[in-house]
């Protein structure tokens, strides 16, 4: 895969257009800009409204969570060298494009925040002339995105605190190497690991706990403190581990609301 930088130009204030990567393609790969201006959506609250026989006005129940968001993106796209019609380039572009699971999404506006979605609406073309078109997409995406660089696992070191400088608790996975009984310690918080074969993650966010592939359910080996998975509050996080283990890893997730 290319390094992003190669292709997230800085913003050209006399093209007007940005750019975006998702996978192991640039949108330049295939002559695509981002049509300025673009505005990005944002997630609404999930709240539920009750209405009660006798009280004038529904009351409202959060229900602790934000739901998905539509982002439509309107794109400009020059034909690229090697493509002869109009309809193979759209089919490569919703052949890289369109999937059955969330995608990391770069735009090169949001710099170091990165979107996860998938597309909703495939791109249909809609050509100017010869060499260029015009179109757009719709994507269904996550309410927070990513910071890049809590995107990779990276090694525990015990002595020095995980620091969260945003002000959403982030959702870690852990990765830990090792054999028998193992105890990780979270911001005083015990997660107990029981006859551990090898090794074994422990998702927050999508809280699950597997060994090997997502598929391989690990949950029986594993007792938490009110059934909570480990977080990383805003500021200063002590993470301890405990056992016979021989590497132990984590990916934060930083995260912000869009």
């Amino acid at each position: 895969m290319k390094e992003r930088g190669e292709d997230l130009v800085a913003f050209n204030e006399e093209v007007r257009y940005a750019q975006f990567v998702m996978g192991d393609h640039s949108s330049l790969d295939f002559g695509i800009q981002i049509k300025y201006p673009f505005t990005l959506s944002h997630p609404t609250m999930d709240v539920s409204a009750v209405s009660i026989p006798g009280h004038s006005g529904d009351l409202l129940s959060r229900n602790h969570r934000f739901n998905n968001f539509t982002q439509t993106i309107n794109l400009y796209v020059r034909k690229p060298p090697g493509y002869d019609t109009w309809s193979r380039l759209a089919a490569d572009i919703n052949n890289w494009l369109i999937g059955d699971t969330y995608q990391l999404f770069y735009l090169s506006n949001l710099r170091e925040w990165v979107l996860e979605a998938y597309l909703t609406q495939p791109l249909a073309l809609e050509p100017q002339n010869d060499l260029e078109a015009s179109g757009s997409i719709t994507l269904n995406c996550k309410p927070y995105m990513k910071r890049e660089d809590g995107l990779n696992f990276i090694p525990l070191n015990s002595a020095l605190p995980i620091v969260n400088t945003e002000v959403e608790t982030a959702e870690p996975i852990f990765h830990i190497v090792g054999k028998g009984d193992i105890r990780l310690s979270v911001n005083g918080d015990n997660y107990y690991f029981n006859n551990i074969e090898d090794e074994i993650y422990i998702d927050s966010e999508q809280e699950w706990i597997y060994r090997h592939n997502f598929n391989e359910n690990m949950a029986m080996h594993a007792v938490f403190p009110n059934n909570n998975f480990p977080t990383f509050h805003p500021g200063d996080n002590g993470v301890f581990i405990f056992g016979n283990y021989s590497k132990v890893e984590y990916k934060a997730n930083w995260r912000r609301l869009v």
